[in-house]
């Protein structure tokens, strides 16, 4: 069985600057936020099994929550 997720990053060509990154930081928003949430809730849910998948799914929303809420560094 094949396992996959469909991951599309846009990349800028001028290099963030400082104060690019602070805004940034703990915001992921877009394709590349909504990516990062899929993998991994996928590797949490091939990790404990299709069992607790909706369990794993709630966890990596609430951690990725609380992380845009600025609650982890």
């Amino acid at each position: 069985m094949r396992e996959f997720v469909d991951v599309t990053f846009e990349l800028s060509a001028e290099p963030p600057t400082s104060k690019t990154k602070r805004e940034q930081k703990g915001r992921r928003s877009g394709a590349a936020g909504a990516a990062v949430q899929a993998i991994v809730e996928h590797i949490l849910v091939l990790s404990f099994g299709e069992r607790f998948a909706r369990e794993m799914k709630d966890f990596a929303r609430i951690y990725f929550e609380y992380e845009a809420a600025g609650w982890f560094d």
